[in-house]
């Protein structure tokens, strides 16, 4: 989590935060000699912005882990009334995206004991076995005991727990009335989201629209991505990763993230 003294960013995995992040860091001057040394006797930046380290608090295993990814529930109360902002992207794109990083191979959903006697052949798995994998353990492993009424997408339980005002309440109360009359409506936090494949433009638009100085921000137009999933040639479009049952599967359990993000529905 980022905080500057005219906003707060939530760094939702797998969005481009780690480019939002190292933009915001150059914007503010982040690791100068001069920002250092005001660090290092826990003096604020200048410009102000602080990076949160928090407790990761959406998910049960493994525990005492600490992260850049903090939810809305961590904004601390003195910096709630600031504008939010955070980035979404295409829910079909960030599965893939989660699947090629293979940071779930080392940072398990669940003991390996267990992983390897659902999935023998662990952590080499298809792409359709990866999602199997977030659908059963890793629900289970963000549920933390909930049982929602309904099927839920892993994607979808990880958006609420970051965004909702109380994640753990809707969790154990939403239905598919709660979704088709909008009621998610009332629970969402204010948030602005900016698109992950137009990001460059649309954060620079972002930070110009709160008064920063074109020189400190013009850069960031054509800047470069920073820790880009690779991809090989043969595996550049859905189709190679999703079969249409597959892809259906993602609009039913993923269907509240559909709602909210129309643009992002797949005509399978």
């Amino acid at each position: 989590m980022i905080i500057t003294d005219r906003f707060v960013m939530l760094n939702f995995p797998k969005t481009g935060s780690s480019f939002v992040r190292t933009v915001l860091k150059r914007v503010h001057r982040y690791d100068t000699p001069y920002n250092r040394i005001r660090r290092l006797f826990h003096l604020a930046n200048d410009p102000f912005m602080i990076e949160l380290i928090l407790p990761v608090i959406d998910r049960q295993f493994p525990e005492g882990l600490r992260g850049q990814h903090g939810t809305y529930e961590q904004i601390p109360d003195e910096h709630r009334h600031k504008t939010i902002v955070s980035v979404v992207r295409n829910p079909f794109d960030r599965y893939v995206s989660t699947y090629l990083f293979g940071w779930w191979k080392t940072h398990l959903q669940a003991p390996e004991e267990q992983l390897r006697e659902a999935f023998p052949h662990f952590p080499d798995l298809s792409f359709k076995e990866y999602y199997d994998m977030l659908q059963t353990f890793g629900r289970k492993n963000r549920l933390r005991g909930i049982s929602p009424p309904i099927s839920l997408g892993f994607q979808t339980i990880q958006f609420i727990q970051f965004y909702f005002k109380e994640p753990d309440s809707v969790l154990q109360s939403i239905d598919d009335n709660y979704i088709t009359q909008r009621m998610y409506l009332n629970d969402i936090a204010d948030v602005v989201f900016l698109h992950q494949e137009n990001l460059n433009a649309e954060l620079y638009e972002f930070l110009q629209g709160l008064g920063y100085p074109e020189g400190d921000i013009r850069f960031i137009v054509a800047a470069e991505r920073v820790n880009v999933t690779p991809r090989e040639p043969a595996h550049t479009k859905l189709d190679d990763f999703y079969t249409p049952q597959l892809a259906q599967d993602v609009l039913r359990n993923d269907r509240l993230l559909f709602e909210l993000f129309p643009g992002y529905k797949w005509d399978v």
